[in-house]
C-alpha cells in the first residue's frame, strides 16, 4: 500500500475520561464500562462516532459507538478527526496494536493518557481507508448477523422449555396443550405435577462432575494442542452455546497429575463460581478447571433439557450456594436440589423438537469462528498494506 502516513494517535483523536453512572436515571443510552455494557441511562456523554478504550482492566476490550453513550471511569472515550482518518478504519487500526504492552499498572492493569497519546500510527489516503473499513464492517456485521439468529433459535428453545416444563402445556397423546386440556396432576413434595412425571435429585439424570487444574508451576502441564481444558473465563469470552476448546490445553501428563477428567462430549458445562451459571455444552472430549459443577446426561437426549433447566434454576442455585468471598455451589449443594424429572416419552419429544434448533445454532456458531479468524488474519495485512484494496 502506498502513500502511507505517519501519525501520533493524539493526532488524530482526544482522548476524554468518562465519569460516574451512579446518579444518571435508567433510560435507552448505553452506558458502557471496560468489560462491555452495563446498563442504560438518561444522558450520554457524547453522541458522535467514537472509540472507547479501556483505562483499566482488559487492556483489549475496545468498542466502536456510532450513537449517544456514557462511558464510567475505567473507559476513556475519544473525539475522532474525521478530516485525517476514517473513525471505524482508526478502530481496526488500534484493535490491531497490542496495549498491554503499555501497560502502567502494579495490581490492576492500566493505561495512560500520555502513553496512548504517543502511539505511532501509519494510515493510507481517506479513501482507501474507508475501503478498508467497509470490507472489515462487513465481516463483523455477519458475525452480528449470526449471532442474533442465534439469540432468536436459543430464545425459542428456551420458549419451549418453559412452555411443556414450567407451565406443563406440552403435547398430549392428541396433541393439544396438557394442562388447559384436562391433563391428570398428582400430588409432590414441589406441587401439583403431571401423572408419570416424579420429584428427584439433579443426579438421577446425569452424573455430576468436578474438574481441576494441573500444577501451574510445571510448565509441561499446558500446551496449545493437547486435551481442551476449559474454565469459567472461557465461556464469558465465548459465549457460545457449544464449546469446542479454551484459551489453553493441557497434556496427558496434567491431566495424570490434577483432579480434572476427561468428559464426554455432550457434557453440560455449569461454571460453579466466580460466577455461578456459566454454560456452554461441550462438542467433544474436554477437561475444566475446578469452577465447574459439570453435568454427563445419563442420556444424550437429556442434553438439552438439562441445558435449559440449569439456565431456568441458576437463581434458585444461587440463593442456596454458600461462600464468604464470593458464591459457590458444591457437588453435595447440586446433588441435594429437587427437580421435576418428566416422563422418557416427553423427554424423547422434546430432545426431537429442539435438536434441529441445536444443528442451526452449532452451525451459524461455526460460521462465526470462521469469520473471526478471516478478520483476525486480513486486519493486520490490511493495516500494514499487505493486501492491496
Amino acid at each position: 500500500m502506498t502513500n502511507l502516513k505517519e501519525y501520533k494517535l493524539s493526532e488524530l483523536l482526544e482522548i476524554k475520561y468518562g465519569k460516574d453512572h451512579k446518579n444518571l436515571s435508567t433510560g435507552n443510552i448505553p452506558c458502557y464500562g471496560t468489560g462491555g455494557l452495563m446498563r442504560y441511562v438518561d444522558k450520554y456523554l457524547y453522541n458522535k462516532k467514537s472509540i472507547l478504550i479501556p483505562r483499566k482492566g482488559s487492556l483489549q476490550n475496545l468498542y466502536f459507538m456510532d450513537g449517544p453513550f456514557w462511558t464510567v471511569d475505567t473507559l476513556f472515550w475519544s473525539k475522532i478527526n474525521e478530516e485525517l482518518v476514517n473513525p471505524k478504519f482508526l478502530y481496526y487500526n488500534i484493535k490491531t496494536l497490542d496495549l498491554s504492552k503499555l501497560d502502567e499498572g502494579s495490581a490492576v492493569p492500566s493505561l495512560t493518557t500520555k502513553s496512548l497519546n504517543q502511539i505511532s500510527i501509519r494510515i493510507p489516503l481517506l479513501e482507501t481507508q474507508k475501503k478498508i473499513a467497509s470490507i472489515l464492517s462487513s465481516l463483523d456485521d455477519k458475525i452480528e448477523i449470526n449471532n442474533e439468529m442465534n439469540k432468536t433459535l436459543e430464545d425459542i428453545a428456551q420458549t419451549l422449555f418453559k412452555n411443556w416444563f414450567i407451565d406443563f402445556e406440552f403435547p398430549n397423546e392428541e396433541g393439544k396443550p396438557y394442562k388447559s386440556s384436562g391433563g391428570k396432576f398428582v400430588e409432590s413434595e414441589l406441587g401439583l405435577i403431571p401423572e408419570g412425571w416424579r420429584v428427584g435429585g439433579l443426579e438421577e439424570i446425569g452424573v455430576i462432575a468436578s474438574g481441576g487444574t494441573p500444577s501451574r508451576a510445571n510448565e509441561e502441564y499446558y500446551t496449545n494442542n493437547g486435551i481442551p481444558w476449559i474454565t469459567p473465563k472461557d465461556l464469558s469470552i465465548n459465549k457460545n452455546k457449544f464449546i469446542e476448546r479454551g484459551i489453553i490445553d493441557i497434556t496427558k501428563e496434567g491431566l495424570a497429575k490434577s483432579s480434572t477428567k476427561l468428559l464426554p462430549k455432550g457434557t453440560i458445562l455449569y461454571s460453579s463460581r466466580a460466577p455461578i451459571g456459566y454454560l456452554a455444552i461441550s462438542k467433544t472430549i474436554v477437561t475444566t478447571n475446578q469452577g465447574f459443577k459439570s453435568i454427563i446426561p445419563n442420556n444424550f437426549e437429556n442434553t438439552e433439557f438439562i441445558y435449559q433447566l440449569l439456565k431456568e434454576i441458576t437463581p434458585y442455585i444461587e440463593s442456596v450456594a454458600g461462600g464468604s468471598t464470593f458464591k459457590e455451589i458444591s457437588s453435595q449443594g447440586m446433588k441435594n436440589i429437587k427437580i421435576i424429572i418428566p416422563s422418557n416419552l416427553i423427554l424423547k419429544r422434546f430432545y426431537k423438537m429442539t435438536s434441529f434448533l441445536n444443528i442451526k445454532i452449532e452451525s451459524l456458531e461455526k460460521e462465526i469462528q470462521m469469520i473471526k479468524e478471516i478478520s483476525k488474519r486480513s486486519l493486520p495485512k490490511l493495516m500494514n498494506g499487505e493486501i492491496e484494496i
